[in-house]
């Protein structure tokens, strides 16, 4: 009977963490280890030293680096023109002006009480750059594509949160003269800016930035 009761103390034991090989009547355990569900990095500690704690009291918050995702939200009119699988072009306003790319991977079916849809995106590249959790995104998501003329991204340049390019005007034994002329930028995608007038012109298509004021 005693014998069976230790056994089965010791499965307790075992469940919970604690390695009983190394228990013993002069080494006994004061701490028992828990082990997480997933690897990652500890972002939040949600409860005090010597505090009790249930079996559904939240403990930590782990947030797993190796495979982040893009959580945005749009607007509920905005909805029914999202789709999964539907590209999405976003940039890190605060650190970079560099263009990522990601791709919906999952709607959520409702709308929450601001009146917000939950888009999850999946990196097109993870090791695009140092994602860290938390990082503030902006998004623009493609629901619909065209063909059109495009100039790509060394053609033209950002100036007052205007885009601008060059386009020729003459040219003579001189050099060259070009005319800096602003375009929408509404419509920028993977590194190419779109052309909507002046299609039949001639573009300086490098090095702009170094000339745009």
């Amino acid at each position: 009977m005693a014998l069976a009761q230790h056994s089965g103390l010791k499965k307790q034991l075992q469940l919970i963490g604690i390695n009983t090989s190394s228990l013993n009547f002069e080494n006994i355990s004061s701490v028992v280890g828990i082990s997480s569900p997933i690897s990652g990095n500890i972002s939040e500690i949600m409860v005090e030293q010597g505090a009790f704690v249930s079996e559904t009291t939240p403990l930590i918050r782990i947030i797993d680096n190796q495979h982040l995702h893009l959580i945005l939200t749009a607007f509920e009119k905005d909805a029914l023109y999202l789709k999964k699988g539907q590209k999405v072009q976003f940039t890190l306003s605060e650190v970079s002006k560099e263009r990522f790319s990601a791709t919906i991977q999952l709607i959520s079916n409702n709308i929450n009480q601001n009146r917000m849809v939950e888009i999850n995106a999946h990196l097109d590249n993870e090791k695009a750059m140092n994602f860290i959790s938390g990082m503030f995104a902006k998004a623009d998501i493609i629901t619909d594509t065209h063909k059109a003329f495009g100039l790509p991204e060394t053609a033209y340049a950002e100036s007052d949160n205007n885009l601008y390019v060059l386009i020729l005007n003459e040219k003579t034994d001189k050099g060259y003269y070009f005319d800096q002329v602003k375009i929408p930028s509404n419509t920028i995608y993977e590194g190419f800016v779109e052309i909507q007038e002046h299609t039949n012109k001639q573009f300086l298509n490098n090095k702009v930035f170094e000339l745009i004021k």
